[in-house]
């Protein structure tokens, strides 16, 4: 197996310097590069199966951190957790990658992210996409329920961790709840910094409303699935955001994505409940090169 490497690519927006940490497994420069985008409030630890699993041992995967979350630069402006300026900024450190056969893996928050990193580099043409594959993607109005628009409803001034422990504890530490959903509960109420943590939080949950209602996110993925790229969306039998239990676009799914694969047992985090995942996306790279 390759050697992990562990890199900070350097980025400048918005007049922000801006360290993205990364965990890079490169096996040829022309292999299929997976680029993994984590959820809001994770890390590319989360993603970690990328870099270890069997499936991806012919591919080259890069997993990385968001500003604001793991390794990468915690403290930025918050016009940087916008979505198209955190696209920007990601965007920056693909076109230092320089892979020529890239396809991007995001889960929630990072699903939605990867739609607008997604229409950059079309674009662009500068970079050579092959497909995005959606975990749980917010991507309608409905799908930033439950606690996206809570959030923002509180307003900025007010959140503080003990808001957040108040809003999520019922949310996501509830005895029907998974053990990823308590785990990810527990990673919310400890963080180093809570008041970096409530800025980055509370503007990520806020662009991320603006920019599913009207279907504007649903939209753009049409659009980039129009124009050829290939698309693929997971979900979790067990969750509460998939567009696949909305009747107005359960008509047309099949439409929009390539394949579209319901893990029957697993809930909104894909990447720990539903290991199978780990098969089907290079399942997916493979069938569509």
């Amino acid at each position: 197996m390759s050697q992990i490497e562990k890199v900070i690519f350097e980025t400048n927006y918005l007049g922000t310097p801006i360290n993205i940490a990364a965990d890079l497994k490169i096996v040829d420069d022309n292999a299929p590069t997976v680029l993994g985008i984590h959820g809001l409030g994770l890390t590319k630890e989360d993603l970690d199966p990328f870099k270890r699993h069997q499936s991806f041992d012919d591919m080259n995967v890069v997993l990385i951190d968001l500003p604001g979350h793991g390794e990468s630069t915690r403290d930025v402006p918050r016009q940087v957790y916008w979505l198209n300026n955190l696209a920007g900024v990601v965007y920056q450190m693909i076109s230092q990658l320089n892979q020529p056969n890239l396809h991007l893996f995001g889960h929630s928050f990072g699903a939605s992210l990867t739609v607008k990193i997604g229409k950059l580099i079309m674009e662009n043409k500068d970079q050579s996409l092959k497909s995005i594959s959606f975990a749980e993607p917010n991507l309608v109005n409905d799908d930033s329920q439950p606690f996206s628009k809570i959030i923002t409803s509180i307003g900025r001034e007010h959140i503080n961790p003990y808001v957040l422990k108040g809003v999520l504890h019922p949310i996501f530490y509830g005895p029907s709840n998974s053990s990823a959903e308590r785990a990810y509960f527990e990673d919310i109420r400890d963080v180093t910094n809570p008041n970096t943590f409530a800025k980055m939080y509370y503007e990520c949950c806020r662009t991320l409303v603006e920019w599913s209602s009207g279907d504007k996110l649903l939209k753009t993925v049409i659009d980039l699935h129009q124009k050829g790229l290939h698309t693929s969306y997971m979900y979790g039998g067990k969750s509460t955001i998939p567009i696949m239990q909305q009747e107005e676009y359960s008509n047309h799914v099949t439409e929009w994505f390539d394949k579209i694969v319901k893990f029957p047992n697993a809930g909104h985090f894909l990447p720990s409940e539903a290991p199978q995942l780990y098969e089907e996306l290079p399942k997916f790279i493979s069938e569509i090169s």
